[in-house]
């Protein structure tokens, strides 16, 4: 008998053959909604009233949630949004402000604090470029997800309601921003600019030194599906792979006979290839056990977890055993 699983998530080019039925996840009727206005919909939806049979999840939010004793999901060790939080920095045009070593004693606001983008962009602010978050004063656009407990001497305020982080920065209210980055027609027409003249440069000196791909998302399942058909897991993480698969043969096809619209596509992918030497969308706990015991390291210095949590514990049992 066949699982029908509702599944919320975004679409991305390796998820598509999943999304328009190309690949199919065996023995599971698969319905998946991918018309949200923001993802992050998706993400307040289920850890609201788990309203999904399954969902992608921040993976800060899903960490947070598992050390406060939410157990209604779990996740499988697919990390499907991946992304070096350098090009995201904002500051005004003008500005003196050309690196975050030139952030201490400034102001710098984020979507919201436990938002997973904003925890590796401060973590990465104080490892890599030795400024403690102690010395930045943080605001936020937006309340957070789940509510967390700051440790000492972090203070974060929240913006006037009604207030955007990109007219704050344009006012003067606020020294530098992270956001999503910002089409290059709304930079022309705003007094603002990315932090880094070279954000690609920044990013893969960030790589080579750490060899961390910064996972913002994963995807959970109701824990009482998998105590009734334990093979979803798996099921559902087997098709997964599948369909990145697609999608890196289709790529390379386009890529290698001019068939991509993308104009330097060929040159993007082997430069890509030469950094990371294989998969950077690598799925399984192995692969990608330090950069979520880094990611935990940041929640857990912050306040938001109470210890750094068993990698392994947070995903389902059937797929790391067969994943790693």
């Amino acid at each position: 008998m066949k699982e029908k699983i509702t599944l919320a998530a975004q679409i991305y080019d390796i998820t598509l053959p999943l999304i328009n039925g190309q690949v199919r996840a065996e023995g599971i009727d698969l319905n998946i909604l991918t018309d949200f206005k923001n993802i992050n919909d998706a993400f307040l939806r289920m850890l609201g009233s788990a309203e999904f049979d399954a969902s992608e999840m921040a993976l800060g939010s899903y960490l947070v949630a598992r050390d406060q004793g939410d157990d209604r999901f779990e996740a499988i060790p697919i990390f499907l949004n991946r992304h070096f939080p350098h090009e995201n920095f904002y500051v005004k045009k003008g500005s003196a402000l050309n690196s975050p070593r030139d952030l201490a004693g400034k102001s710098l606001c984020m979507p919201s604090f436990q938002n997973t983008r904003s925890v590796w962009a401060r973590g990465i602010i104080e490892d890599h470029y030795g400024i403690p978050r102690s010395q930045i004063k943080w605001f936020v656009q937006n309340p957070d997800r789940v509510k967390v407990t700051l440790a000492p001497g972090i203070e974060v305020e929240p913006l006037p309601e009604g207030t955007k982080a990109l007219d704050a920065l344009e006012a003067g209210t606020i020294d530098a921003m992270v956001l999503l980055p910002i089409l290059s027609k709304i930079l022309s027409t705003r007094q603002i600019r990315p932090l880094f003249e070279n954000h690609k440069e920044e990013e893969m000196t960030y790589y080579q030194k750490t060899k961390i791909f910064p996972g913002m998302h994963t995807v959970v399942i109701k824990k009482e599906i998998l105590e009734r058909s334990p093979w979803v897991a798996n099921s559902l993480m087997k098709a997964y792979q599948e369909s990145k698969e697609a999608c890196y043969s289709l790529r390379s096809r386009l890529a290698e006979f001019g068939g991509s619209s993308m104009v330097w596509m060929f040159e993007g992918l082997r430069e890509q290839s030469e950094l990371f030497q294989q998969d950077p969308y690598q799925f399984g706990v192995g692969p990608n056990k330090n950069m979520l015991e880094v990611l935990a390291g940041y929640l857990l210095k912050e306040g938001m977890i109470s210890k750094i949590p068993d990698i392994s514990s947070l995903f389902s049992k059937s797929t790391t055993s067969i994943y790693g």
